[in-house]
């Protein structure tokens, strides 16, 4: 099933924060594995009361090949 917000948005707009397991859905990853780069710290989180979201920037840099592995 393919990755929708929870919420209908208003306007276009990319959003920064996004919670955390929509975050897992949209990279295709279950609750367990989520968790485990997040410990990692290969996702950066942010706790806002007690609700914690995924930084758009850190999901693009876990979806995006590394140049330097692909020439090696």
């Amino acid at each position: 099933m393919p990755w929708k917000p929870r919420r209908p948005r208003r306007g276009h707009y990319i959003p920064i924060l996004i919670p955390i397991l929509d975050a897992f859905d949209m990279l295709g990853i279950g609750i367990t594995k989520g968790y485990e780069l997040v410990n990692a710290r290969q996702i950066d989180t942010v706790l806002i009361g007690r609700r914690r979201y995924a930084t758009r920037v850190s999901l693009e840099r876990l979806a995006t090949p590394d140049d330097r592995q692909a020439a090696d």
